[in-house]
Parts: C-alpha cells; structure tokens; sequence
C-alpha cells in the first residue's frame, strides 16, 4: 500500500508516485514505529524508527511473520491468535506489549493497530503504530517499587512498635512469644516455624510451640529435641542464618523424625546476657529468605527474648515477694534478740544461714558484729543509731543498712526493730533480712525502664501522652522535630495537634481511651507549629495506673506526607499516560 527507496515496497496501483515519496518520508521522520504487516502477518513495511528500535533492517524482515523473530517465544501463539482476532475486529486497537530485539533486548511498546480493507472486504494491510514507553515503565515500576518499599517498611515500624508494647505489657511469656512469632511470620511471608527454649546444657531444643503451617508433622511437642544442623549453628554462633535449600543442602538430614517438609529456614538465637538460650525460626517461605527477613526476625526474636528475661524477672520478684511474705507468716527471717546492753541472747537459724555464724558463737557478743567494722562504733552511741544515716528512732520503722557475713563479705540488708521490756530489764528484737535479690532486680527494671525512655527518645516516630483532660504530658524529641513544638512549650498544656474546633475529636478520642479502645493506623492532616499541613498516621492506646483505671493516652504518629506524595504521583503518572494512548491513537 505505500512505495519508498526500499524494494518491495510498492504503492498500490493507481497512486501518485510523489505522494508515496511523501508517506514515506514521512514514516522515516516520525518518531514513533510504523510496522506495515499483511494479512498473513508478514512484514510490508518498517519505519526507521522500528528499525532503530528493534535493530533489523526492512531488508532483513521484509516478507517474514513479525511473531517469528520480535515476540517473545512464549507469546508467539497467544499474539498469532490476536492478529488473527485483530482482523477480524474482534481486538482492542491499542495494547502494551514487550519487543525482542536484535541484540536480545526488550523494550516495551504501547501499539495502536489498525486493520485496513483492500477492495472488498477483506483485510488487506495491518499497520501498527507504537511508541518506546520502556523508560515510563521504568520509572513506574520504581516509583510503584518505592511505594511498595514505604508500605513494608511502614508495616515493619507499626509491628516493631506493637510487638515491644506486647513485650511492655505484663502478659504470660507463651502468649507474648506466640504473638510476636505470628507476626513476625505475617511480615516475612514464612508459613511455619516455632519457638524453643535450649535445655540448662545447650544440647538439646524444648519446643515452646511450633507450626506446621497445615503440613502432616508427627513430632512431639513434649519431647525435647537435640540441637543439630541449622540451629546447632545458630546456638554456636550467636548469630541469625537461614537456608534456602535445606532438603539438598547440609542440614538435610537434621530434622527430627516425624518433622513436616521443609524446603527452606530461616533460625535467630535468643540471647540474654550474652547467652543463648532458645532459638526463633521462620520456614517455608515461597520463594526463599532474604537479609530484610534476617534482620526482622532477629529483631522479633531480640523482643521474645526481653520477654522471657522480664518473665523470669517477674518471677523471681514474685518469688522473693512470697519468700517475704512467708517470713512475716512463720518468722523464718533472721531473727535476733540483744538486751539493753546490745548483747545477743537469740540468734535463729535464719540469722545462721545469713551471717554465717553458729549461734554458739555469737551468744553473748555485741550485735555489732553483723555490720561492717567502720560503722560499729556507732552502736556504742545506742541502740537507735544501727545505720550510717544517723537515723536516731528505729522503733517500728524497716530500714536498710549494710551487713558483714563471717568471712567479711558487705552485702544489703533489711532490719526492722522493736523494743519489749520485761521485769529484767529492756530487750531489742531484730528481723533482719538480705535483700540482694532485690537490689539486684530493682536494677534490672530500672534499666528496663530506662531502656523503654530511650526507645522514646530515640524513636523516629513521634510518641506523645495526653491526659484525661488533653493536656500533654510527654512530648519526644520526634514529636519537636515534627511538629515544630518544643517540650517547653506543650507539658502540661492542650495538645497543639488538636485545634479548637476539634473538641468534637477531643471528646471521641478520651471516649475511646475510656472505653479500652486503640485506634491503628488512622490517617489525617495535623498543622505544624508554622501552620503547614502533614498527613500523619496515627496509633493510639489507653495507658492503665495501678487500679486498672484509664490516667493517659499514649498517641505513636508517623509523617506519611511522602507516601502520599509517591501516591499521588503515581495516579497522576497513570492518568498522563492514559491520555497519552488516547492521543496516539488519534493520530494513528
């Protein structure tokens, strides 16, 4: 149908030879691919830009089938039987395809095809008419691949944050596991796994719990299991690893008998102070894991085991809790008797065990004796000043003092005293009891809670407290750099990020609070300090005081103004190339 410098193609009879020149200089100049086929999908005519495009010469090409050398092989058939439908009107005009190049390249094409009728009619031409949209694919798929990235990473800092109020919250340790485990799995996309405590030897697994994820496993829970393959490394190294491979690799013969099938692993180790004491594992992951998935689970598994840390913590407080109390209910705390000179007429077997000394030793001996050297003079001034405080009346009071065991070691210890007279004179009774248990866990939750106000402090995601009345009452170094408020400036007043004709909202978010009630992932616009609107996305909770009773609310906000931003142009992106298509295809 068209004629240029090239042979075999020929205009159709009839037509001007200077308006054939004229076509087809036109195609050469054109930007966009002309591709001329017949009826049988043979190659008529090819501009120079399919020609750059695709790396073919028109001489190379002219008379063969297109699908034969610029379809991808597996899409030959499936583009054979729409040029067949194309021809038949049975076909949208206008579709994104991939083009093979000479050279082995892709590119991709957004064609607008037309069938043409010769004098009756049946079809005599197909032109085609495309345009190298390959860099817009691209970009949309890094700017939808960053999107994508900000979601995940917006799901990972929402459930990192969930899973360390889990931890927070004072709930049995299986539970918190079993919670952590089943988010941590959503977030990697594994579909099996479990979690296990080492046994006091490190040779051996005791399932916490573990999931088949829906596979037959004949493996008993109740069993313990030894610590081979994968996790034998793991519990060695101190170290996350995962295997991708694990039914042909090293660790193929590792699982116990009756384990489900697995194809793939992913193990991370518990570790308090500096020990391993259980291990966190991830399997059956379609695809296989990642470093990304490495770096969750260790992260998950590093809150597990605060978790297991805080409970047995917990424990022991409860434990040393019941111990005091069963002292005050049997007196089985050391218990000691002097008279009015100080001199020690009842020495228990608790004060035995906790001094050291025999009480035939100590019968008769100045109290003195259970305190460091530097501190007995001072029982030489009286009874009432035992402490180097110089507390003067101890009588009915429990203080704390420092002791000296037979061999001399200092330790921390609790005395409460009382007088009694009889007909011989005045006497001192003396509970005295050893708190370094108690010392020694009131640290460890002081550097918990110091590492729950640093958490706060260095979180990236603003953190605030309201009270009942919505007056601030914490305000994080995020939440300044966010909002542009200094602390200063919003404790102890009304919540800037609620304007005064947001009462409404006031009154609905303390009705939530009191009510138990969290709200997750919620998104608006707030107003910085300087009046320019963000799109925040927030999560809030009730904070509970000792009675169980709603005292704050605890609000987690994140900025997602680019989020929206990436959103908005992407749709923008989207609606440009719709309107792109259509122009093409008027052109055509």
């Amino acid at each position: 149908m068209v004629d240029g410098r090239r042979d075999g193609a020929r205009p159709p009879a009839g037509t001007p030879r200077h308006k054939g020149d004229v076509i087809e200089a036109v195609l050469d100049v054109v930007r966009a691919l002309v591709v001329v086929l017949d009826p049988a999908g043979r190659i008529v005519r090819l501009n120079r830009a399919c020609e750059q495009a695709t790396g073919y010469l028109f001489e190379e090409v002219q008379g063969r089938p297109f699908w034969d050398f610029l379809v991808l092989p597996e899409e030959a058939e499936a583009v054979q039987a729409e040029f067949v439908r194309l021809q038949a009107s049975q076909v949208r005009p206008t579709l994104e395809s991939q083009l093979l190049a000479k050279d082995g390249s892709r590119r991709w094409i957004a064609w607008s095809n037309m069938a043409l009728a010769g004098d009756g009619d049946s079809v005599e031409y197909v032109i085609g008419t495309g345009i190298d949209i390959t860099e817009h694919r691209r970009a949309e798929e890094e700017l939808q691949r960053a999107l994508d990235e900000s979601r995940q990473h917006q799901a990972e800092v929402s459930a990192l944050l969930d899973g360390a109020r889990q931890v927070l919250a004072r709930r049995p340790f299986e539970e918190t596991a079993h919670s952590l485990f089943d988010t941590c799995r959503a977030l990697t996309g594994a579909t099996a796994g479990y979690v296990a405590l080492s046994s006091q030897d490190g040779t051996q697994n005791e399932l916490l719990f573990h999931d088949c994820g829906g596979r037959p496993c004949f493996m008993s829970e109740a069993l313990p299991t030894p610590l081979r393959g994968l996790g034998e490394q793991v519990r060695r190294t101190g170290s996350v690893a995962y295997d991708n491979d694990l039914r042909s690799g090293p660790w193929a013969s590792s699982l116990p008998e009756g384990h489900a099938a697995v194809e793939n692993m992913l193990c991370a180790p518990l570790v308090i102070g500096g020990r391993v004491v259980g291990l966190f594992g991830l399997a059956n992951k379609a695809g296989g894991f990642r470093e990304n998935d490495a770096r969750l689970a260790m992260a998950f598994a590093e809150m597990v085991a605060i978790a297991l840390h805080n409970s047995r913590l917990l424990n022991t407080l409860e434990a040393g809790e019941q111990r005091f109390r069963s002292v005050v209910e049997t007196a089985s705390a050391a218990i000691v008797t002097t008279d009015g000179r100080g001199l020690i007429t009842f020495w228990n077997q608790k004060a035995e065990s906790i001094f050291g000394y025999t009480a035939q030793e100590v019968i008769g001996l100045p109290l003195t004796l259970v305190f460091p050297e530097r501190y007995r003079d001072s029982h030489h001034e009286g009874m009432y000043r035992l402490l180097p405080t110089g507390s003067t009346r101890l009588s009915g009071e429990t203080v704390e003092t420092i002791g000296a065991r037979k061999g001399g070691d200092e330790f921390p210890l609790e005395i409460s005293l009382a007088t009694w007279k009889t007909g011989e004179g005045t006497f001192f009774t003396v509970l005295m009891q050893d708190i370094t248990q108690c010392k020694q866990l009131e640290g460890a939750l002081g550097e918990a809670r110091q590492s729950i106000e640093a958490l706060i402090e260095a979180s990236p995601l603003a953190i605030l407290a309201v009270d009942l009345d919505v007056n601030v009452r914490l305000w994080n170094p995020a939440a300044e750099r966010i909002f542009g408020w200094s602390e200063g400036e919003v404790l102890g007043h009304p919540n800037p990020l609620i304007s005064e004709t947001g009462q409404g909202e006031s009154q609905n978010f303390i009705a939530q609070a009191l009510a138990g009630q969290e709200v997750s992932g919620r998104e608006s616009v707030r107003h910085k300090k300087d009046g320019s609107p963000i799109v925040v996305s927030t999560w809030t909770a009730p904070l509970y005081d000792a009675e169980g009773s709603v005292r704050n609310v605890m609000t987690i906000i994140a900025d997602v103004t680019l989020r929206r931003r990436n959103e908005e142009a992407l749709r923008r992106y989207a609606h440009e190339q719709s309107a792109l298509y259509t122009v093409t295809a008027a052109v055509a």
